[in-house]
C-alpha cells in the first residue's frame, strides 16, 4: 500500500492501517510539526477533587484556556515566542524516533505554525515500524504497478491513498449566496476573501460566517464568533450588515499585520489564497476575545448599519394575548441603511 501526504489525514490513518498492511510506502513532501497529544484517561484520583470542588475543575479549564490563548502572541506578533513549543515538538520526535536518518526526514525546516500543527502520540511510533518506509523523493508519475519517483525508481503498490490536501480558500457556498445588489459572494471574493472581523461581509445582510476570512484558530475555540447573533437576539434586530468602509479599514489593518505572523515566515500552506497571496484563513486577530468586541451593544452602531424593526409589546388587552406584536418601528442607524424588509 502507498500513501501520498503526511499531513492531517495521514497523521490519523497511518497508525490505524500500519498494523494491517504488509508494507506501507509513505510519500512525504514536507514534514509536519507534531506535538504530543496527551490524550490519557483522567484517573479517579484526578477526578476526585473535581467532584468535591467544582471550582477546581473550572480553574483547571481556565488555566488551560489562557495557556492556549497566549500562544496566539507567537502566531501573530512574534514567532520567536514559539521556540519552547518547537522544542517540545522536537523532543517528542527524538523520544519516538531513534533512527537519525528517519528523524531527519521528519524534522520540519520551517517555523512551527506556518503550516497546520498536529497532535499525535501514535504517528511517530507507527512510521518507525519495519513495514513502513518514508520516502521523500519527488514523485514523477503514477504507473500501472506503483509510483515512479524522480530518480526513475518504481516502487510497487496495489493500493494508493491520496492525502494531498485541499483548497480551503474555495468556499462552495459562495457561488449560491447572493447579496443585496444581487451579485454572489463568489463575485465579491473574486480577488480574495475579505470580511469584517471574519464574520460579516459588506453588501450581504444577515450573512454571518463562523469560520470566515482571518478567523482560523490554531489555539482555541470558534464559539466566540457567535457574538453577533447573540447581540441580534438580545436587541431584536431584523437585519445587520457591516459598513463597507469599516470592512475596508479592517482588512487594511489585517494586511499590514500579515507581515509579522508566523504564516508569512516562508512556507506554503492552505492558509494562503493563491488569488491574492493573502492569508484569509489564518487567525490574524489579537486573540479570541478581540473579534466579538465590536458586536457589544455599546459599540454596535460604530461598525454596523442595520435596518431594525423592533417588535413593540404592550400590556395585555382585550383581543390581544400577552407579548403579541402591536406595531413595528423601522429604525435607521445610518443614512445608507439597507432597505431590507422583514
Amino acid at each position: 500500500m502507498a500513501a501520498i501526504g503526511t499531513a492531517a489525514s495521514a497523521i490519523q490513518f497511518v497508525p490505524q492501517i500500519q498494523p494491517r498492511v504488509a508494507r506501507l510506502l509513505l510519500y512525504q513532501r514536507t514534514p509536519s510539526w507534531v506535538l504530543p497529544r496527551h490524550d490519557d484517561a483522567v484517573s479517579p484520583r484526578r477526578r476526585a477533587p473535581y467532584g468535591a470542588l467544582p471550582l477546581a475543575q473550572r480553574l483547571a479549564r481556565t488555566m488551560f484556556y489562557w495557556r492556549r490563548e497566549v500562544q496566539a502572541l507567537g502566531f501573530i506578533y512574534r514567532p520567536q515566542l514559539l521556540g519552547p513549543t518547537e522544542g517540545l515538538a522536537l523532543r517528542h520526535l527524538a523520544t519516538r524516533v531513534a533512527d537519525p536518518a528517519l528523524r531527519a526526514k521528519l524534522t520540519p525546516a520551517y517555523r512551527l505554525g506556518c503550516k497546520q500543527i498536529f497532535l499525535s502520540d501514535d504517528f511517530y511510533p507507527a512510521v518507525t515500524q519495519p513495514n513502513v518506509e518514508v520516502i521523500t523523493d519527488a514523485i514523477r508519475a503514477i504507473s500501472l504497478g506503483g509510483i515512479v519517483t524522480a530518480d526513475g525508481r518504481e516502487r510497487k503498490a496495489d493500493t494508493l491513498i491520496l492525502t494531498t490536501g485541499f483548497r480551503a480558500t474555495d468556499a462552495p457556498y459562495a457561488a449560491i449566496v447572493r447579496g443585496q445588489a444581487g451579485h454572489s459572494l463568489a463575485e465579491a471574493w473574486r480577488d480574495g476573501a475579505t470580511a469584517y472581523l471574519g464574520t460579516v461581509v459588506a453588501g450581504f445582510p444577515n450573512l454571518f460566517l463562523l469560520l470566515g476570512p482571518n478567523t482560523g484558530l490554531g489555539h482555541d475555540s470558534m464559539v466566540f464568533m457567535l457574538a453577533a447573533l447573540q447581540t441580534m437576539a438580545r436587541r431584536r434586530l431584523v437585519a445587520v450588515a457591516v459598513r463597507p468602509r469599516a470592512q475596508d479599514a479592517y482588512n487594511a489593518i489585517v494586511q499590514r499585520r500579515r507581515r509579522r505572523p508566523v504564516w508569512t515566515s516562508g512556507c506554503g500552506s492552505w492558509y494562503q489564497d493563491a488569488r491574492s497571496q493573502r492569508h484569509p484563513l489564518a487567525g490574524l486577530h489579537r486573540g479570541v476575545l478581540a473579534p466579538h468586541q465590536p458586536f457589544r451593544c455599546a459599540q454596535l452602531s460604530a461598525h454596523l448599519i442595520s435596518t431594525v424593526e423592533r417588535i413593540m409589546t404592550e400590556a395585555p388587552s382585550r383581543g390581544r394575548s400577552p407579548g403579541s406584536p402591536s406595531r413595528r418601528v423601522s429604525e435607521s442607524r445610518h443614512s445608507d441603511t439597507l432597505p431590507y424588509p422583514w
